[in-house]
Formats: structure tokens, sequence, C-alpha cells
């Protein structure tokens, strides 16, 4: 089963931030004697400066062990959260994205947009679309950190809304499969398009948005845009090529008397417009 992992600008974002705030707690006044960090500090530091993801998750957890009470729990629930989804472990990401949440007196919308995506991809979408809805609104306040320029912070937020209309987007196509009533599943399946659309809006080389808004398309019985978003997801050349790919031959078959023909020239059309698409994300960086 393919899944979606979430953009790796929103872990650089929330390791930044802390990186920022552990060396804010490092200032001296000028002319004072250096004084030595706290244990908590050090250990959690050395939890954040990790790169390995086995070691990363030792250290985090040895902190939780250690230090119960630290004033840093909040924070390091929060890279808990985001160590554990760079493993794909979705239970240990609820786990310490809700804690961080509790914990935290302005919980970051990255922790809102941890659980959507865990719980999207886990198939419950209720709580999914409650908390990528969550994550969207606290995206649209949130304030630039002073470690990030302007353009670095709207490509971080264009990267959150991408993630959470996409978590958005699957949840709907979800509900609509599942849906016993016609009216129900095509409100559902129409919910789904839009949101996918946003998604793309905001990131128009998100593979699997194209994958999935295919699948929608398809279970519409819209052919042309079913085949149209699929050719994009296997142009892209991802995770979501193969199982695109499959469908998108299985859909062109039945079109066409079980025929290929003319399948390669629209791959290539698609080609061409995913790199004109990272032309354009190329120049904007």
């Amino acid at each position: 089963m393919v899944r979606r992992f979430l953009p790796l600008v929103i872990t650089l974002l929330l390791v930044s931030l802390s990186i920022s705030i552990s060396a804010s707690g490092q200032e001296e006044q000028f002319g004072e004697e250096p004084r030595q960090k706290p244990s908590d500090r050090i250990a959690y530091d050395r939890a954040v400066a990790e790169t390995d993801p086995a070691k990363k998750i030792q250290l985090i957890e040895q902190f939780f062990v250690d230090y119960p009470d630290s004033s840093l729990i909040a924070d390091m629930h929060q890279i808990a959260a985001h160590a554990y989804s760079a493993i794909n472990n979705y239970d240990k990401v609820v786990e310490h994205a809700s804690k961080a949440i509790e914990l935290s007196d302005e919980p970051p919308f990255a922790m809102f947009t941890l659980l959507a995506n865990a719980y999207a991809e886990h198939k419950e979408p209720e709580r999914a679309i409650s908390n990528a809805r969550r994550a969207i609104e606290l995206v649209a306040r949130a304030r630039r950190p002073s470690i990030f320029s302007e353009a670095q912070w709207e490509n971080l937020k264009a990267n959150a809304l991408a993630s959470n209309y996409a978590s958005l987007g699957y949840c709907y196509l979800q509900l609509g499969k599942n849906s016993k009533s016609a009216s129900e599943r095509d409100s559902c399946y129409n919910k789904s398009i839009e949101a996918f659309n946003k998604a793309l809006q905001y990131d128009n080389l998100d593979d699997i948005s194209y994958w999935r808004i295919g699948l929608v398309y398809a279970y519409k019985n819209n052919a042309e845009a079913a085949v149209q978003n699929l050719a994009r997801a296997v142009a892209i050349k991802k995770l979501a090529a193969r199982p695109a790919y499959a469908t998108l031959e299985q859909i062109y078959r039945l079109l066409n008397n079980n025929r290929l023909d003319g399948l390669d020239a629209i791959l290539r059309s698609a080609a061409d417009e995913i790199n004109r698409f990272k032309a354009g994300q190329a120049k904007s960086r």
C-alpha cells in the first residue's frame, strides 16, 4: 500500500524552531560567566541534533524516562511525533502529537497536520478531517518566526496547506467509497475533488494527490479527467507511479477496445506538463 509521507519541509520547520529555542537558551548577558546548560537541555539538544532515525528515537525515549518534569517536555513530544512519522509509526505519532497539543499553550499547526495525516492513512476519516481543518485554521493565522525569511515562511505554509488539503481529499474519498447512499457518495466525491485541487494548487508536484484524484474521477465515471490525473502521477515517477499506471492502463483499455494505442502520447504530454511545473517551482525558490 502506498502511504503519504509528510513533506520534509514541515519536519524541518519544527526542528529549526527547536534548534532556535535551544540556541536562545544558551544566550548570556554581556560580561557574565558562561553558565553550564542544565542536563535536560543537553539531552534535548542531543536528540534534536541526531540524524539517525533509530538513535534519535532512542534519545527521545530516554529523555522521557530521565526528565518527565522537564520544561522541555512539550517540545520533546513534538520532536517525537515527527521522528515517529519519519518511520511510519502512526500509533506513536498520534500519541506524541496529541500529548504535544495537550501540553502546549499554542499548539503548532504541524501537530494537527501530523494527526490529520496519521488518521487519514489509518482510515479514520472523521478524526482526520477535524485535525486537518484545525491545522488549516492555524496556518492562516500563524506568525512568521524570525529565523525564516518571508519566502521561506510562505513555502512552509504552502506545504502544510497542501498536506492538509490532501488529507481532506483522501478522507472524503474513503467516505464516498463506503457510503451506501448515491447522493451522499457523490457529495463526498465532489468534496474530495475540491480538496485535492486545493492541495495541488499549493503543490503541483504531489504525485499521490494526482493518483487519488484520478481514482475519484474514475469512481465518478469521468474517464478523461481520470486519465489526465493518473498520467500526471505516473510522470512524476515517485511512490504513486506504479499503482497510478496500473489504474491508468485498465481505464485506457476499457476505453479503447483493450488497446493501448495513444497512451504513450498521453504520458509524454503529462511528462511535459510536469517538467513545466518543476521549472516553475525551481524559479520560485
